[in-house]
C-alpha cells in the first residue's frame, strides 16, 4: 500500500514539475505578464495595470535554471522575429552604469522607443516638457537649452575626450571598459590613452509618455539592445 502511494505521489510530482518547466519556458520565450509601476507611461499605461509582453519580438532567451531547483542549465540567446521600431512600447532592464556609477539595483521598467540607432535628435530642455525633433542630417553639439544628440549605432566611431558627456562615458563602461582622465586631459580606456572608440552595440533612446513624471533616457542615457526584454502587446 505504501509503495503504491509513493509511486502515485511520484507520478503527480513528475507531472507538476513538467508543467512548471513548460510554464517557465513559455514565460521566458513566448509571453509573460508584468504589472506596471508608476505613472510615467500615462495615459497609455496606468499604475497597477497588467500588461502582456512578447518575449520573442527582439531577443529569444531560454531559461537559465530549472524551476524551483535553482540548478543552472545551458543558456541560449537568439535574435527575435522583429527589430525594435520607433514608437514601440518595450519592457527592459536598465544598464548597470548610470550617471557614472555602478548601480546595485537592476530595475525592470516600461518605456517607449523614440530614438533608433543612428538617429540624431534635437532635444530642447528649455520647456518643462522637452520636445524631441529628429534631424538626421545634423551633427551632435551641445548648448544651454538644446542638445543635438546622436543615438550610438554598432560600428560608430566616437571621438572621446575629457569633454564627452556622461551618456557616452556610461555607454563605454556598460560595454565592459574602465575609464579614467589623466591630469593632462588624456582620456584612458582600460588604462590606454585613446582618442576614438568603436561602439560595440546598437542603442535606443527611451521616453515615458507622461514626460513630466518619467525618469528615462534624458536622465540615464542610452539603452543597449541586449537589455530589451520584449515588446508590450497589451
Amino acid at each position: 500500500m505504501t509503495n503504491k502511494i509513493i509511486k502515485k505521489c511520484s507520478y503527480y510530482f513528475v507531472i507538476l514539475f513538467s508543467i512548471a518547466c513548460l510554464v517557465s519556458i513559455f514565460k521566458s520565450v513566448v509571453i509573460d505578464i508584468y504589472r506596471v509601476k508608476g505613472i510615467s507611461m500615462e495615459p497609455t499605461l496606468h499604475n497597477g495595470e497588467f500588461i502582456f509582453v512578447s518575449k520573442f519580438s527582439y531577443n529569444i532567451r531560454t531559461p537559465k535554471s530549472i524551476p524551483f531547483l535553482n540548478v543552472k542549465v545551458p543558456y541560449f540567446d537568439f535574435k527575435g522575429l522583429n527589430r525594435p521600431r520607433k514608437g514601440d512600447i518595450v519592457l527592459f532592464k536598465l544598464p548597470i552604469f548610470r550617471r557614472g556609477k555602478k548601480q546595485s539595483i537592476r530595475q525592470t521598467i516600461v518605456k517607449r522607443i523614440v530614438g533608433l540607432p543612428g538617429d540624431t535628435m534635437e532635444i530642447n530642455y528649455a520647456s518643462l516638457s522637452p520636445k524631441i525633433c529628429f534631424i538626421n542630417d545634423k551633427k551632435s553639439y551641445f548648448n544651454k537649452s538644446t542638445i543635438y544628440l546622436r543615438v550610438p549605432k554598432k560600428g560608430d566611431t566616437i571621438k572621446v575626450t575629457c569633454l564627452n558627456n556622461q551618456f557616452i562615458e556610461d555607454m563605454i563602461r556598460n560595454e565592459g571598459h574602465a575609464i579614467k582622465v589623466r591630469k593632462d586631459g588624456a582620456f584612458l580606456i582600460d588604462d590606454k590613452p585613446t582618442r576614438h572608440y568603436i561602439v560595440k552595440k546598437d542603442y535606443y533612446y527611451m521616453r515615458g509618455d507622461n514626460s513630466k513624471f518619467s525618469i528615462d533616457s534624458r536622465n540615464w542615457g542610452f539603452l543597449p539592445y541586449d537589455k530589451l526584454i520584449g515588446k508590450v502587446i497589451f
